[in-house]
């Protein structure tokens, strides 16, 4: 009995030191994602528009996926912490 017990604790605290790494893995994209996310805010996109169609197309969509990434980072934290 007193083996079964310690087994499961042990399961128990390798599970937890997961958890932490897996946390800290998507703390540390979160802080990435928002960096660059908080890039795109300053971009002039109507005169990006005028000057470079392309460079604009390409631009506003890493924009929007660097915003669902962190949007879907931070719902994951949610349900890790």
């Amino acid at each position: 009995m007193a083996e079964q017990r310690k087994a499961a604790e042990a399961e128990t605290s390798k599970a937890r030191e997961e958890r932490g790494r897996y946390e800290q893995g998507l703390l540390q994209a979160q802080a990435v994602l928002s960096t660059q996310v908080q890039e795109y805010q300053n971009v002039d996109w109507r005169q990006l528009l005028k000057s470079d169609p392309i460079a604009y197309m390409e631009h506003k969509q890493i924009a929007e996926e660097r915003q669902l990434q962190l949007q879907q980072t931070r719902e994951q934290l949610g349900r890790v912490s």
